[in-house]
C-alpha cells in the first residue's frame, strides 16, 4: 500500500471544489432559479444539490489524486481528460442559470457526460480505484442530463 502524499491529495480535492465554487458563484441565483421553475418528473429537491456536488467533488479530486501520484505512463493524458470535464463543468451552470441557453447547457451537459465517460474509463486504465471513484459522478450527470433536457422540453 502507498503512503499518502498528503499535499497532492489536498491539492487536488481543493480545485474540484474550488471550480464548482467558482462555477456556483458565476451562475447567480440558482436556488431561487431552480425553485420557481417547471419541473420534470423525479427532478429532486433543490437542497439535494449542495450535499450531492459536495461529495462528487471530493470523490473526483481524491480520484485525479490516485492519477496524479501514479506512475502510469498514461497519466498524462487521463489528467488532460479531467482538466477539460472540471472546465465543462464549470460551464454548465453559468449557461444553464445565468444565461438561460438551455440548448446550449444541454449540449454542453451531454458533451460532460461523454468526457466524464471517457475519463473514468482512462481512469480505470490507470488505477481501477480512481475509476470507481468517478463513477458516482458519470451516474449524477447522466442523470443532470436527463434532468436538463426536461426543463429544456418544457
Amino acid at each position: 500500500m502507498k503512503q499518502v502524499q498528503w499535499r497532492p491529495l489536498l491539492t487536488s480535492v481543493l480545485v474540484a471544489h474550488l471550480v464548482g465554487q467558482i462555477a456556483h458563484l458565476l451562475a447567480g441565483p440558482m436556488a431561487g432559479v431552480y425553485a420557481v421553475m417547471p419541473k420534470p418528473p423525479f427532478a429532486p429537491p433543490g437542497w439535494l444539490f449542495s450535499p450531492v456536488w459536495l461529495t462528487l467533488y471530493t470523490l473526483m479530486g481524491i480520484a485525479v489524486y490516485r492519477i496524479w501520484t501514479s506512475s502510469a505512463a498514461d497519466r498524462r493524458e487521463a489528467m488532460r481528460l479531467y482538466a477539460a470535464k472540471l472546465l465543462l463543468n464549470g460551464l454548465w451552470p453559468m449557461l444553464f442559470f445565468r444565461m438561460g441557453a438551455m440548448w446550449a447547457a444541454a449540449l454542453v451537459m451531454l458533451a460532460l457526460a461523454l468526457l466524464i465517460f471517457q475519463t473514468t474509463r482512462r481512469f480505470f486504465a490507470t488505477d481501477r480505484l480512481a475509476g470507481r471513484l468517478m463513477l458516482p459522478y458519470l451516474v449524477w450527470v447522466v442523470y443532470m442530463v436527463y434532468l436538463n433536457i426536461g426543463f429544456l422540453l418544457l
